[in-house]
């Protein structure tokens, strides 16, 4: 509800629904382009009917609701995804996978009600150093302390003569 951001799930698998008492509610859904490659990981990437791909868009995604049969519970929640790696260390920064699993692991523990403030991400990590930066850099960490060194040698000699 009201997520906008652009998420990334590398080596997603569609999935279905099975019968039982959950309620299931269509979390995540591909795009109408997309489409399931049964030839599997490292197959070139084409659809064929004859072999059982399907068409998109499909659901990826559920959150599963029940009611609990404990009486402290109201439900049970569940959230099932066909992507176990979305929100590992690897994925983590695409887009917006970090606050997708902030936000289902909030729906998980009963505090979708309570205001969400989305953690800061860090700004840009990333640094890029032309060959003048890594200059100006091996100058700052290597010659200006030897330069210091070679100063307070001289200082100290001067002052030992005198």
């Amino acid at each position: 509800r009201g997520f906008a951001l652009d998420t990334a799930f590398p080596g997603v698998v569609a999935l279905a629904r099975t019968q039982g008492n959950w309620k299931y509610t269509p979390l995540l859904r591909s795009s109408p382009q997309s489409y399931t490659a049964a030839a599997g990981v490292g197959a070139p990437p084409t659809y064929s009917a004859s072999a059982g791909d399907l068409r998109g868009p499909l659901d990826f995604g559920f959150a599963l609701t029940r009611l609990s049969a404990n009486p402290l519970h109201a439900e049970q929640r569940v959230v099932v995804i066909g992507d176990g790696d979305f929100i590992s260390n690897t994925f983590l920064g695409n887009g917006g996978n970090a606050a997708l699993g902030t936000r289902i692991f909030d729906w998980l523990l009963g505090d979708d009600t309570l205001v969400h403030l989305p953690p800061r991400a860090a700004p840009d990590r990333h640094l890029d150093i032309g060959q003048r930066g890594l200059n100006a850099l091996t100058l700052t960490l290597a010659a200006l302390p030897l330069l210091l060194l070679a100063l307070a040698s001289v200082l100290w000699r001067r002052r030992r003569r005198h």
